[in-house]
């Protein structure tokens, strides 16, 4: 291993980071889930989007949350 590569290992609630001879080890809650992300409108550069919890984007016609109820939007792919 050279000074430049950085080897990252995740094993036994443990995250161990090795630089050169440099060696650091971390305790990681690790529980095995995938968390998803929160579902809900984004603001972007060019507009709102609708984010869904797998980290997709609604496009075409969806009926989504608004304010107190739900509604129909299009989305551009």
């Amino acid at each position: 291993m050279t000074n430049r590569e950085i080897k990252c290992i995740a094993a036994n609630g443990k995250l161990s980071v090795q630089q050169g001879n440099n060696a650091w080890s971390f305790d990681i809650p690790y529980t095995g889930k995938i968390v998803p992300k929160p579902e809900g409108w984004v603001k972007g550069t060019k507009g709102w989007w609708y984010q869904f919890s797998d980290g997709t984007y609604a496009t075409g016609w969806n009926y989504l949350k608004w304010s107190d109820g739900k509604n129909w939007f299009y989305f551009d792919k």
